[in-house]
Formats: C-alpha cells, structure tokens, sequence
C-alpha cells in the first residue's frame, strides 16, 4: 500500500492507494538513500509482531502478524478500531 501525506488546508492529508510489488520496488529504488527504517519486533505468543516504521521521505507505520495456517490467521480478532487492509 502507497499512502501520500500532503499538506491541506485543514492539516496533513493522507491518500492511499494499493500498488503492485514491482512499483512499490521501482518507488524504493528511485529513492535510495533517502529511506530512513526502523523495525521493532513485539513478541506475541508464538509469533511475534513487527512494527516497521518509515522516518524518511514520510513517517508511515506498520504492523506485520504471522501466522501458522491461513485458517489461524483468519481467526485473528483485532482490538476495535484496528481494521486489516
């Protein structure tokens, strides 16, 4: 998922749009060095979580879940207000 964060005349604007791998590869590349990352990793029962957070070109928050089985991780039950995209 691409999110662009602009500023509006309201505050920061977030637009999101899902993208290919490749082109999400290709914007990596045409940025190089300009990528600032962090990954934290949040143990979780047997599977740990993985917060990635992006610094630089914009700040972008990610969390990451693994599971055993697709029917493991169809059975997550999320917090409210959390949603998977």
């Amino acid at each position: 998922m691409l999110i662009l964060t602009a500023a509006g005349s309201h505050g920061e604007v977030e637009d999101e749009a899902d993208i290919p791998r490749a082109q999400a590869e290709a914007l990596l590349g045409a940025c190089a060095g300009a990528v600032d990352y962090s990954r934290t990793v949040l143990p979780l029962g047997d599977n740990p979580a993985l917060v990635d957070k992006i610094l630089r070109p914009c700040v972008l928050h990610l969390v990451t879940l693994a599971f055993d089985t697709a029917e493991e991780a169809w059975g997550v039950v999320l917090p409210s207000g959390l949603a998977l995209r």
